[in-house]
């Protein structure tokens, strides 16, 4: 069965919200008050002014009714029942380049961007970290040791700018890191790769250029690249591909540079095309 569009909304380019974000094993949309009551079908929690200030971006979710919020090398807490905002963890710099964060079982947070790497435990306590000036992950595994690239955290300025966990695991990726890893969070490399081969030749990530790395609900590895969506077992098997022609909302191809995010129900969750200023997110119904 081909992707199908379940739910499409609109935000403005220059805007926050409304956006979806990563929870534990799932997706939350987070719409300001704005936002009209046409929402999709997820988790959906109300940012007001009054509680959150709006240039606290929100970032991630976890089990525990938080949420994670970002501005200029400042991690905050913000717990939805109690309305109470908390310092957590400072991490950085910021220059504005893009980000990405995933929350752990324990409520930790990991961070990951060109710039940085960090790994944050449930307390707000910084536990390994790579930036311009120093790093910590000298015991962590590497790929390919006799790679001059490898490993990635001597170049600390072209780091891998996604990540995604799952129970113990993290999976790191993206540009401008044209390979996938996945580790154990006591830095055992579980397999790596550069590329899929298949029944039509062999897809590089190089030159497709990877953009995200996600995982499902089930365990399961989501990887962008600008030309497809992939999806690999939890080992790392190639379980199926969509080319970017066969995702589209609006009779559009999806825009793969943006963020995705698988949820509980194993919907797709995406962004369309910037047009007239306004960005478009999309729910698709697909089949593995």
């Amino acid at each position: 069965m081909p992707p199908r569009v379940v739910w499409c909304g609109y935000s403005e380019a220059d805007q926050y919200y409304p956006k979806f974000i990563r929870g534990p094993n799932d997706v939350v949309f987070v719409a300001d008050e704005k936002c009209g009551e046409l929402l999709p079908p997820a988790t959906v929690i109300r940012i007001h002014e009054d509680l959150i200030p709006r240039y606290l971006e929100v970032v991630a979710a976890d089990a525990q009714d938080n949420l994670y919020l970002y501005l200029d090398s400042q991690l905050w807490r913000f717990n939805t029942k109690t309305h109470i905002t908390s310092e957590f963890a400072v991490i950085g710099p910021d220059y504005r380049f893009r980000k990405d964060f995933s929350v752990t079982p324990e409520g930790g947070v990991i961070a990951a961007c060109s710039l940085f790497f960090y790994m944050v435990d449930g307390n707000g306590r910084v536990i390994r970290y790579c930036k311009h000036d120093e790093c910590n992950l000298s015991d962590f595994e590497i790929a390919c040791p006799d790679d001059v690239d490898e490993p990635f955290w001597d170049y600390p300025l072209s780091l891998p700018s996604s990540v995604a966990t799952f129970e113990n695991t993290f999976v790191l990726g993206g540009f401008p890191v044209d390979r996938l890893y996945k580790y154990s969070f006591d830095g055992k490399l579980l397999f790596h790769m550069d590329g899929v081969t298949h029944a039509n030749g062999h897809y590089s990530f190089e030159k497709e250029g990877l953009c995200h790395v996600r995982f499902d609900p089930v365990g399961n590895i989501w990887a962008s690249t600008l030309e497809r969506i992939y999806v690999f077992s939890t080992h790392g098997e190639l379980i199926r591909f969509w080319n970017r022609d066969e995702l589209r909302m609006n009779s559009e191809p999806i825009n793969l540079v943006e963020d995705f995010a698988v949820g509980r129900d194993g919907l797709l969750y995406v962004h369309g095309p910037i047009k007239d200023g306004k960005r478009s997110i999309g729910v698709l119904e697909i089949s593995l």
